[in-house]
């Protein structure tokens, strides 16, 4: 059910497959209107890869769509999750990759129990991603008032596919029924004991073991699973989106923990050839106490050369803010 593989574009990585719904042994346990087959991060696994209250983590992956991928799949189809790991709160996935109605969707769900209160916070076509080596990056802050701050992009070619940066609730609190409209709304007790929120990497689906041509045989291709753990208590505005023509660049950050800045600076490093490093552009700017701002820099090189932004604080404090297409600095 997990392969390994090689490509000429990532080296080594695992090919995932689920069989088609008649294969009683891909089935989730004693569900039988489900299959699974994941690699996930638990309360067992090292503290250091735990999601805590008030911890900062980013997860960066690498996956590709096999043709065999459902472009509607008749129900659930998860290929990535994060998910509370005790009591009630943990059934829906408070974020995901989800395949549906011809689109992958990366969607937020405030509460555990059910998928009531689900939103979709971007998506994009499906078809246009199958077979096609996929870069993803999300960054959680696990708080009530946390952030997200997700993009995905075509491996190859550096081309944003979808992204997303804004303030989500992003820890779960023990839920009860609310007198009033009888609905499941999180209560205000703090989380259960060893409460953690995990990353999930995987297929995930809902199946129909009568209709094993519905359900058929599929596969992803998954690698360089990395996680990195922030610092949660300053963390830095973030680049989630940029704008190259008539020579400038326009960069669009958001600044979720909502605090001001001095002294910062935006770093353009433009990369050509053989990756050498071509141009520097540095800019001074100050961040006022606002959830966006946009920064207007002088393009100094052709548009087709590579660039990798960064946000200088200080001398001790040097972080990325907008993916790179494939270079580091």
């Amino acid at each position: 059910h997990i392969l390994n593989a090689t490509d000429e574009i990532v080296g080594n990585y695992f090919s995932f497959v689920l069989h088609d719904s008649e294969h009683e042994e891909d089935l989730d346990g004693s569900k039988t209107d489900r299959q699974r087959n994941e690699l996930k991060i638990n309360n067992s696994s090292e503290a250091w890869l735990q999601a805590k209250e008030g911890d900062l983590l980013t997860y960066q992956w690498k996956f590709r769509l096999g043709s065999n991928v459902p472009s509607a799949p008749g129900k659930f189809f998860h290929i990535f999750q994060i998910k509370a790991t005790q009591g009630g709160e943990s059934g829906s996935p408070l974020l995901s990759y989800t395949i549906s109605g011809g689109k992958l969707l990366f969607r937020h769900t405030s509460i555990g129990a059910n998928m009531d209160n689900v939103s979709v916070l971007a998506e994009c076509d499906v078809n246009q991603l199958k077979e096609k080596w996929l870069s993803a990056e999300v960054t959680v802050l696990n708080k009530d008032e946390g952030y997200v701050v997700m993009s995905l992009r075509n491996l190859e070619t550096g081309e944003l596919l979808m992204t997303y940066a804004g303030q989500q609730d992003m820890w779960r609190r023990p839920e009860v029924t609310d007198p009033e409209t009888g609905k499941i709304v999180e209560g205000t007790e703090p989380a259960v004991s060893k409460q953690i929120n995990r990353p999930k990497w995987g297929i995930y689906r809902g199946v129909d073991m009568s209709d094993p041509v519905k359900y058929a045989e599929v596969e992803i291709g998954f690698t360089d699973f990395t996680v990195i753990r922030e610092n949660a208590e300053a963390p830095l505005p973030v680049c989630f989106s940029h704008t190259a023509g008539e020579g400038v660049e326009v960069l669009t950050y958001v600044n979720p923990s909502n605090v001001p800045l001095t002294q910062a600076k935006v770093i353009a490093a433009y990369y050509g050839e053989d990756d050498v490093l071509l141009a520097v552009n540095v800019q001074d700017i100050a961040i006022e106490a606002r959830e966006e701002l946009q920064v207007t820099m002088e393009r100094k090189v052709p548009d087709a050369v590579r660039c990798r932004y960064f946000m200088l604080e200080s001398m001790e404090t040097l972080r990325p803010l907008c993916l790179p297409t494939d270079v580091p600095l």
